[in-house]
C-alpha cells in the first residue's frame, strides 16, 4: 500500500467521521458534539467517545468549550481550531489556531476554551500556508482537534514549544507509522516539509 502522509490521513478520517447526517447552528445557538478518538497512537482505527465539544457561532466570532477524558497522565497535549469554509478542502483552504496546550493530569482529563473572530491569522512556521478566517462561519465546518505532543517530563526546555505549535515534541512524529519525513501538500504527496504531532482526537461541527 502506497504510504501517505499523516495530515492526508487525517483528513481523510475526518470527513469519514463527519459524513453522517447533521443540521446546520444558527448563529448564537449552541451545537454539541462527541469528541472522538479516530486513532491510537500506534495508528490503530478506533470510534471511542472521549468527550464532548460545544460550540457557539455568532456573525463574526466562534467559542468552543472541549473536555476530554482518557488523556495520558503527565502528557502534553494542544487544542486546535481547524475550520474550512464552506465547498473548501483541508488543507489548502483551511483556518488552523491552537488554543494552547495543556498538561494532563493524573485523571487524565483537560478542559480547553477556544476563541476565535473573522479576520484572525492562522499559525504561522509551518510549511503549509494557512488561510486567515475570513470566510461565513455560518457555513463553515468547525473541527476542535487535539495534539499528543509526548509526555511533559522529556520535555526539558522545549516544554514552551511543545505547548505552542503542532510539530514539537518526542511524540512528533509519529506519522502513526507513515513516513515521518513528509508531509503532502494537496495532490503532492512528496513534497517535503515538517512533520507534525499526532492529532487523533478530534470533534466535529458540520455547517
Amino acid at each position: 500500500m502506497k504510504r501517505k502522509s499523516a495530515i492526508v490521513l487525517m483528513s481523510v478520517l475526518l470527513m469519514v467521521l463527519a459524513a453522517g447526517p447533521a443540521m446546520a447552528t444558527p448563529p448564537g445557538e449552541a451545537s454539541v458534539e462527541p469528541v472522538i478518538e479516530f486513532l491510537t497512537l500506534d495508528g490503530t482505527p478506533v470510534t471511542n467517545t472521549l468527550g464532548s465539544s460545544t460550540l457557539v457561532r455568532g456573525d463574526d466570532r466562534l467559542w468552543a468549550k472541549v473536555t476530554v477524558d482518557g488523556l495520558r497522565p503527565g502528557g502534553v497535549y494542544t487544542f486546535w481550531w481547524v475550520i474550512i469554509p464552506e465547498g473548501g478542502s483541508f488543507p489548502d483552504d483551511a483556518f488552523v489556531a491552537g488554543e494552547g496546550g495543556r498538561i494532563v493530569g493524573p485523571g487524565g482529563q483537560a478542559t480547553a476554551v477556544l476563541k476565535a473572530k473573522a479576520g484572525d491569522a492562522s499559525i504561522s512556521g509551518f510549511h503549509v500556508p494557512f488561510n486567515p478566517l475570513d470566510f461565513d462561519l455560518g457555513a463553515a465546518e468547525v473541527h476542535v482537534e487535539v495534539a499528543y505532543h509526548g509526555q511533559a517530563e522529556d520535555a526539558g526546555s522545549n516544554l514552551s514549544s511543545w505547548m505552542t505549535d503542532f510539530w514539537t515534541g518526542a511524540a512528533c512524529p509519529s506519522s502513526f507509522g507513515l513516513n515521518a519525513d513528509y508531509v503532502g501538500v494537496g495532490d503532492d504527496l512528496n513534497a517535503g516539509g515538517q512533520p507534525h504531532c499526532p492529532v487523533y482526537i478530534a470533534a466535529i461541527h458540520s455547517q
